[in-house]
């Protein structure tokens, strides 16, 4: 058999592969819609999310508009806000907060705050166990970019404190538990050490990483240790712990290292 000159498109194909996951891109689809989606195609993709009779074609509709630069477009982010309300699909409203949480703006945060109920009790009753999982991520990334308005600011603050105490998920308690930690609040350091009271390590765990993200402090998951520091602490948020970006380099092969 005569070899053919040329590239070896299994080995190109595994090396895009490669980059595209070291680059923080596991899914090259969703790598080249962030590359590819142009405004126009932004536009018709809307429309499928908003328009398309299944409930599968408007999810992947969703999914791409929220993996692209246009997920923070004020008409793509006011889509999402009707479809999270709105669609008669769970899935799809659920990929709506997803989408409002990689979009990036302030009016997005918004949107995703308007979410919450008036009285966060009633959270359970009005979103079902993935959409209030989601919407606790979506809510952290807002915080962490410091999207919110005050308002917003307040009914995360409110929703995040009522999952963490009594939802009945521990996979919402758990990302509530990461929320709070954008909330240098003493509200907040109540009940994240409250929630190291719970028995799931999940929680416990992102609660006390809250608290040291909070304080620069760690009293290993132990709520009697913390109170007895915050009894004989003035002021708990003076050394709270810097937070240093990870660069792709460092997601893709910071396991080679100890």
């Amino acid at each position: 058999m005569v070899a053919r000159p040329g590239v070896n498109l299994g080995w190109t194909a595994s090396l895009l592969l490669l980059f595209l996951s070291a680059s923080g891109c596991g899914d090259p689809t969703a790598a080249m819609d962030a590359v590819f989606i142009d405004a126009g195609r932004a536009r018709a993709l809307t429309i499928q999310a908003m328009e398309a009779e299944h409930p599968d074609q408007r999810r992947a509709a969703i999914n791409r508009l929220a993996s692209s630069h246009h997920a923070g477009d004020a008409n793509v982010v006011r889509a999402m806000d009707l479809i999270a309300r709105s669609d008669h699909s769970p899935s799809a409203r659920t990929a709506a907060v997803v989408a409002l949480g990689k979009a990036d703006t302030s009016e997005a945060c918004t949107a995703a705050a308007g979410l919450i109920p008036d009285e966060p009790a009633d959270l359970p009753a009005n979103l079902h166990e993935a959409m209030r999982t989601e919407l606790m991520r979506t809510l952290t990334a807002c915080a962490a970019g410091d999207h919110f308005e005050p308002a917003a600011d307040e009914r995360a603050f409110a929703a995040g404190s009522q999952v963490l105490r009594a939802d009945p998920s521990r996979h919402a308690r758990l990302e509530a538990a990461r929320l709070l930690g954008y909330f240098p609040k003493p509200e907040s350091l109540e009940t994240l050490i409250a929630g190291l009271e719970q028995r799931d390590f999940g929680v416990c765990y992102h609660a006390e990483a809250s608290l040291q993200r909070l304080t620069g402090q760690s009293f290993d998951h132990d709520p009697v240790a913390w109170r007895a520091y915050l009894a004989k602490t003035s002021d708990p948020f003076t050394s709270p712990t810097e937070e240093h970006p990870v660069s792709p380099a460092e997601r893709w092969f910071g396991w080679l290292t100890p």
